[in-house]
């Protein structure tokens, strides 16, 4: 079986069967679960999985994100079909699951879900579901301090197994418990806590005769609080309305009635303005976040794919839109109206079907793409103007003294060749391994050759492939460059040569993906940078923050012209000008992975774990994207990463289950309430089977001309998401070019102006006769300051922060999906001291998720103790934190030493300090917690320790983003801030 582009790629060793997947650390046979659940048994379909036990896990052992099996072929719906759909996988494994495995010839392929559905996430006992939450109460006025709390948020959960889909509308309060359902506008009753001077639901107090006094509970303010481990079923459509979804945090299962899943697209306003004026008045944006191939729950409504034959989908003669839910049908089924642009269009005759008296078709609920909001057509040959490209990569990898020093060298070969069998398409999969330091390295064997030629371009300047007519082998290859290189003092690196020269390697085929690896500042050969001194001035922060060269802009173009998406690596210890290199992603839908501080004690595991993620997850490539809108709306703004060739379209060489973008729509005209607002976004790309298919998810949203309902349909989380979106406009160049001033003071200042917005429209036109000293909180938006602020202080925006870590984080603002951006702003602080405490006294600990359901505290260091162990997750970053007074005897039994003071030791304050796995029962039950964690995150998350007076200790301090740093305000004095600028601005 060959491996590789026509002539030159050589081949790889053929994989028999599905490719063995790690259990234990250990090989298995075909019959494996996804990565990162030791487990010796495979669950059937719809049976609990297994849980992560207490053993020790080998450092290598991949994890990667939620999710299931593949499911198999899907089967089409050949010229419209009759009868009920049957539940159909779909195509590229993109059915709601763990990363697909693959088979040795074809796409993937398992038999249909059945009856039972999709097959359950691994390690996830089926609960049973609530039937329903409380319809969503009207927005109340609170004061600052939250409202009593409630012994949970709505519904209450089933008796008995999960019931048939039905519609359930989200929790009365976003995040946090609420109490009842109070009139819209109509000032919650009085709180008192414990405090003399009340700020919580009553006035907004301070007292001037005590400037240094805390008029402000901080436990009364409103926090997030950890989702609720039963799942609720979530109906898209409930009698005809669109229902507002539920929060991400939320375990959710989706019934596609009729609109898409809130997983692929969300608006942030689930009730649309009938006018512009009406969206300013409120200070508040429309717009719609999406994730296209989001990864479902094993349980959704599976993604149901129709054949429409040669003829292709339906589509609206004047507008292009797909066939969908809110299509009106009319002259006995011959015609039908276009919901979005109005015009009239025959139906061809194959598809005409008669009316039943409700006015919709007979055979509605037997077409998919007739009753579900989300649907996937196979694109007949009008739609391809190639046969769809071979899944094709390219590993990069820098071998300059830096990397080889560092470990990052042999850390990246062991990653490469532990992934090679799980890459997507099978037989069609080709590979190629180049590597770089002042040169480039190609590798090369003939069929009358015993061993591997190396070919060098010693010509960093001007680029080129000279193994166009070779091939390019791998195995071999990835066993012998840590040695063939592990002498070398070449310290420099010509990185940009080095892309420039697979970019037209890949050129040579159809596309593909190239993976890089860096760890050092490309200071030779074409596009060569140079040390950009950190300054302390904002604007000079600012312009380090600008790209150096335009040459990697260009790059990117050219490689996204030709299909070719690129993912950065980059393990280094100094700096290394990510703000210029991540244009490499940027345009190409590529994604950033940063491992600040390299060390492969601690980084290597999530590197491989990353790799692998990057490797199996669903995935589409040359794909192109287009939202379509209803009258009245328009697209303002595309913020994403992605390329564009038309205004109206958006190109992805590769694109993911994890990208997300935004797109920002206005009015150009009037809505008229009472009909809904249609959005669809349709997506055609090809799977890594060699099918050309169009993914389309559409949504249908309520139309109101009053400013208590817009409120109401507020959703708090796609808010957050678009402001950070526009925050990152303010600092970031790429994804807002022409924004004047572009500093970090401005974004800053831009969290702040968009509460107080938003809070003073809410005071001005909802609240009704609320009190001058009250601070009022919608209920939709209770949550707002807290999010806004975190947002305000994460590295991003923070002047203390390395410009590598910035771009970094900039670049996470506009892809990562909502869920977890929410996590990255506003993490969890779990105490751990007393069940380390319990598991050294040998007393039995709970199990699974049992063991990391701690009580989390708000991010504050008032919640420290001084006896304590902490630790801080975000789904990115994992800190543990030791107080000054732990006992000598835990820390031992936890890290092997009795102490952990850093100063005056600066070998040590360099280098991170790893957590061990010795044989104790305190460092047992850490690393099972660690599992746990890094399962439900779906990340693996290496862990930092904080000693006292290095640097991982201050990243654990400015995570708590509810005290006062030098990042910004406290919590409690950006509630007052806020609450004067409203007083201010209604004087």
């Amino acid at each position: 079986m060959a491996r590789g582009p026509p002539g030159s790629m050589a081949p790889l060793r053929p994989v028999a069967g599905p490719p063995p997947a790690y259990s234990n650390g250990q090989l298995r046979p075909p019959g494996h679960l996804p990565p990162g659940l030791p487990s010796a048994q495979r669950p059937a379909m719809g049976q609990p999985g297994p849980t992560f036990p207490g053993q020790q896990r080998p450092s290598m052992q991949p994890m990667g994100p939620p999710g299931s099996q593949l499911p198999q072929r899907p089967a089409s719906f050949q010229g419209a079909p009759r009868g009920p759909p049957g539940p159909v996988p779909l195509a590229n494994g993109h059915a709601g699951m763990r990363p697909p495995f693959g088979t040795a010839q074809g796409p993937p392929a398992a038999p249909p879900f059945g009856a039972a559905g999709p097959p359950m996430r691994p390690g996830m006992r089926p609960p049973p579901m609530r039937p329903g939450t409380p319809t969503s109460p009207p927005p109340t006025s609170i004061g600052v301090a939250g409202t009593p709390r409630s012994d949970r948020p709505g519904g209450q959960p089933m008796q008995g197994g999960p019931p048939s889909f039905q519609s359930v509308a989200r929790p009365p309060t976003p995040g946090i418990r609420s109490t009842g359902a109070p009139n819209f506008g109509g000032a919650a009753p009085p709180f008192q806590p414990n405090r003399p001077t009340p700020l919580g639901g009553g006035e907004f107090v301070e007292d001037r005769a005590a400037p240094g006094a805390n008029r402000i509970d901080p436990a009364q303010m409103p926090r997030p609080i950890p989702a609720d481990q039963q799942p609720i079923l979530f109906a898209t459509r409930r009698d005809g309305e669109h229902q507002m979804p539920p929060l991400t945090s939320t375990r959710y299962v989706v019934a596609d009635k009729g609109d898409c899943s809130p997983r692929c697209m969300r608006a942030t306003l689930n009730n649309v303005p009938a006018t512009g004026d009406l969206c300013r008045i409120g200070a508040m944006s429309l717009a719609v976040i999406i994730c296209p191939l989001a990864l479902p729950d094993p349980r959704d409504d599976p993604l149901q794919v129709v054949d429409c034959g040669e003829s292709g989908p339906v589509r609206c003669v004047e507008c292009k839109a797909y066939m969908n839910p809110h299509m009106r049908f009319m002259d006995a089924g011959r015609r039908f109206v276009c919901g979005f642009c109005g015009s009239t269009t025959q139906t061809p005759p194959e598809y005409v079907a008669h009316i039943g008296p409700d006015g919709r078709r007979r055979d509605a609920d037997e077409r998919p793409e007739l009753s579900s909001g989300s649907v996937e057509f196979v694109a007949p040959d009008q739609f391809m103007v190639r046969p769809p490209m071979l899944p094709t990569h390219v590993f990069l990898i820098d071998v300059s003294y830096q990397a080889v020093a560092s470990g990052a060298c042999a850390s990246a070969c062991a990653s490469i060749a532990a992934i090679l069998d799980d890459l997507q398409g099978g037989e069609r999969v080709h590979v190629g391994i180049v590597t770089f330091d002042a040169s480039v390295q190609f590798y090369s064997l003939r069929a009358d050759q015993a061993a591997f030629q190396m070919l060098v371009m010693p010509d960093g300047e001007q680029p080129y492939c000279p193994a166009a007519h070779s091939s390019l082998i791998v195995d071999s290859v990835l066993e012998q460059i840590p040695s063939l290189f592990g002498q070398s003092q070449v310290v420099g690196s010509c990185l940009g040569g080095a892309v420039d020269a697979c970019i037209q390697l890949l050129k040579l085929g159809t596309g593909g993906k190239l993976h890089v690896f860096a760890s050092a500042l490309p200071k030779t050969g074409k596009a060569a940078l140079t040390q950009r001194a950190e300054q302390t001035g904002d604007k000079d922060l600012q312009k380090v923050q600008e790209p150096a060269v335009k040459a990697y802009r260009e790059m990117a173009a050219d490689a996204a012209e030709f299909q070719i998406s690129i993912d950065l690596f980059v393990m280094a210890q100094a700096y290394i000008d990510l703000a210029t290199l991540r244009e490499l992603c940027q345009q190409t839908a590529g994604q950033l992975y940063y491992y600040s501080n390299f060390v492969p004690e601690i980084d290597a595991d999530q590197l491989q774990n990353d790799l692998r993620w990057n490797a199996m997850r669903p995935q589409g490539w040359e794909a192109v994207g287009r939202l379509r809108v209803g009258a009245g709306l328009e697209v303002e703004r595309y913020a994403g990463s992605f390329f564009r060739r038309t205004d109206s379209d958006m190109d992805f060489p590769a694109l993911h289950s994890d990208h997300s973008f935004a797109i920002q729509l206005r009015h150009d005209s009037a809505l008229s309430p009472g009909r809904p607002a249609l959005l669809q976004f349709a997506l055609a790309y090809s799977t890594t089977s060699g099918q050309r298919r169009i993914r389309v998810h559409t949504l249908a949203l309520p139309v109101v001309d009053s400013l208590a309902q817009v409120f109401r349909g507020v959703d708090l989380e796609a808010q957050l998401s678009l402001l950070a979106v526009n925050l990152a406009a303010k600092v970031d160049p790429f994804n807002a070019p022409t924004v004047p001033n572009r500093t970090l003071a401005a974004a800053k200042e831009g969290a702040a102006k968009a509460t107080v917005d938003v809070l003073n429209s809410y005071r001005k036109n909802c609240s009704g006769q609320s009190a001058p000293g009250q601070l009022v909180l919608p209920e939709a938006l209770k949550l707002a300051p807290l999010y806004n602020l975190s947002l305000s202080k994460c590295p991003a925006f923070r002047v203390d922060t390395l410009a590598d870590v910035r771009a970094l984080w900039l670049h996470r603002l506009v892809t990562v999906p909502m869920a977890k951006l929410v996590n990255l702003l506003y993490g969890r602080l779990l105490p751990l001291h007393h069940l380390l405490a319990q598991a050294a006294a040998g007393q039995e600990l709970p199990e699974g998720a049992a063991l990391i359901s701690q009580p989390c505290y708000g991010l504050s260091a008032e919640k420290l103790r001084d006896d304590g162990i902490f630790l801080f997750e975000n789904g990115a970053d994992a800190l543990l934190y030791f107080g000054p007074r732990v006992e000598p005897g835990l820390v031992h039994a936890v890290l092997g030493q009795q102490s952990l003071d850093a100063r005056g030791n600066m070998e040590a304050t360099r280098r991170p300090l790893a957590l061990p796995r010795l044989d104790t029962a305190p460092s047992r039950a850490l690393h099972s917690m660690l599992d746990q964690l890094r399962s439900e995150r779906g990340a693996y998350m290496s862990l930092r320790i904080a000693r006292r007076g290095d640097a991982v200790e201050a990243a654990f301090y400015a995570s708590l983003v509810e005290d006062k740093t030098s990042a910004g305000s406290s919590y409690v004095e950006f509630l007052i801030l806020v609450h004067r600028l409203i007083a201010d601005r209604n004087k």
